[in-house]
């Protein structure tokens, strides 16, 4: 995926937009008036897990210059352990996160990452708003910030009826402001335990510069899924889907350049 040094920083701005957009599992629900208060509950000892499985395909060509060109296909996987090992008086708990079976197979070749000694503690509010991160160990910097930078989508603050939406906003170097709009489209069981279905949109317009290139276009990113309220993880297979295209003008090793982007992507994250 990294052919050239131009093509791999714009692949990675790609890739932490797209970590942006992943859908996060719900908190813990209260119906309140025919409406429902989105919360992340949390118990000391509870441990869940969620296995992902990211799929991605991606493009660059520059007509006058093709030998800057880059195709490729990568897919990462990865399953992630959460224990709650504390609740504090704010309701807010303490995650620690491990992750296993950590892999990236590009080119035909898969790399392992066993991850020993690495660990994220999140201290999350019931909103969902990360109030603390310590980080143990290091993780290569090939790695999803999926892995290196959870960030939960924050919840209303007020209740919020059936098929009702919010928005969530985050801040990306490079494109202002960032915001994906949510939609609660039931609330329902599985084998007895409360779910929360969520759809996610997105359509974020793209413009910065990236070693020496202007980037111009628009990301757009959809999924649905649904969740245990009560472990935020998945009930069932959830999938979020997302594409870019984007316009490059600049010169690379001093030739100026036009060209164009293309990124697609498939995340799917299952129990």
């Amino acid at each position: 995926m990294r052919k050239c040094r131009s093509v791999a920083v714009l692949n990675i701005a790609a890739a932490l937009i797209v970590a942006s957009l992943i859908i996060t599992p719900i908190p813990t629900n209260v119906r309140a008036a025919g409406a429902v208060l989105l919360r992340f509950h949390w118990s000391v000892g509870q441990q869940f897990s969620e296995s992902s499985v990211d799929s991605q395909t991606s493009a660059v060509t520059f007509p006058k210059l093709p030998a800057a060109d880059s195709a490729s296909t990568e897919v990462d996987r990865y399953t992630s352990v959460a224990t709650v090992s504390k609740v504090f008086p704010d309701g807010s708990g303490l995650v620690h996160l491990t992750y296993r079976n950590v892999s990236i197979t590009t080119g035909g070749k898969t790399t392992t990452y066993p991850l020993k000694g690495y660990a994220l503690d999140l201290r999350i509010s019931t909103l969902g708003k990360v109030l603390s991160k310590v980080t143990t160990g290091t993780a290569s910097s090939a790695l999803s910030s999926d892995i290196t930078d959870p960030t939960p989508l924050v919840y209303p603050v007020a209740a919020i009826p059936i098929g009702g939406s919010w928005s969530d906003s985050e801040v990306i170097s490079g494109l202002d402001t960032v915001t994906e709009h949510l939609q609660l489209q039931a609330i329902g069981s599985v084998q007895g335990r409360q779910t929360a279905t969520i759809l996610l949109t997105a359509n974020v317009p793209l413009k910065t510069t990236i070693s020496g290139l202007a980037v111009s276009g628009a990301i757009v990113a959809s999924g649905k899924q649904v969740v245990f309220v009560d472990t935020e993880t998945a009930a069932e297979a959830g999938r979020l889907a997302m594409s870019m295209k984007a316009s490059l003008k600049g010169s690379i090793d001093g030739t100026s350049v036009t060209g164009t982007m293309a990124l697609s992507e498939v995340q799917v994250s299952t129990p």
